[in-house]
């Protein structure tokens, strides 16, 4: 995992900017997810370092923004990292997750499916092959609980559509390797990479294909923003 050092701390990757302008902003509207930043306008600066995301190296009251991009659901232990954010920001700081919200019907059909198309060219993985996921970690009760024990106050939910163009099923592989499932692509010998190719464009083909040509997927995904209270704040942490 990767952050940046400085006054917003991002681990992961992925959607950050939309994460660090919602933590940022002081207006957010549900119906048109208008974001305002109300720091200098600019994107973050800054170096990277990496280390361990879920126990950062750094003092606490360090940052006034940490944000997490798609990876707290892959954590050994997510709420206990939350809570070790929190203890990074100064008060009135602002931690920011992004998560990806539940699937619909359609979309776990093609992941059943894209999963099933590639299997029969990968590597044998025991540990990967036990690796199960129930989706609770797409609800909103799994995020919530996030910050019960964190000290965090004021906790707000944006949910939000993203939709994914791929000009080919080639760009779609690309996608896969800049991503968490290049996992599964990872298993696949060099010599075997031809059929699987031929595989994964079946699939797109059944699931994605527009009528245009190309494929695009809409993935739902949310943005979960708390922050430190104030000195005289007194608040109890909520979800709305």
């Amino acid at each position: 995992m990767r952050w940046t050092t400085g006054a917003c701390p991002p681990s992961g990757c992925g959607f950050l900017l939309i994460a660090v302008l919602l933590a940022c902003s002081t207006a957010s509207t549900p119906s048109s997810h208008l974001l305002i930043c109300r720091h200098d306008g600019r994107r973050p600066q800054g170096a990277h370092r990496s280390g361990d995301a879920e126990h950062p190296d750094f003092p606490e009251a360090s940052f006034d923004v940490v944000t997490a991009s798609f990876m707290v659901f892959l954590l050994p232990d997510p709420p206990a990292a939350v809570a070790r954010w929190a203890t990074l920001l100064r008060p009135g700081g602002r931690v920011a997750v992004s998560t990806f919200a539940e699937l619909d019907d359609a979309g776990l059909a093609f992941y059943r499916d894209r999963s099933a198309a590639l299997r029969p060219f990968q590597t044998p993985d025991p540990e990967m092959d036990r690796e199960t996921s129930d989706g609770s970690t797409m609800s909103r009760g799994w995020v919530e609980a996030l910050f019960g024990d964190s000290g965090l106050v004021d906790v707000t939910m944006t949910e939000m559509a993203v939709r994914s163009v791929y000009p080919t099923a080639d760009a779609y592989w690309d996608w896969m390797l800049s991503a968490g499932s290049r996992r599964q692509l990872e298993r696949i010998p060099p010599d075997r990479e031809p059929e699987a190719r031929a595989a994964l464009a079946d699939v797109l083909d059944r699931h994605l294909r527009q009528p245009d040509g190309g494929y695009a997927k809409e993935s739902g995904m949310r943005i979960t923003v708390a922050r430190t209270p104030s000195p005289d704040s007194r608040r109890v942490p909520r979800a709305r």
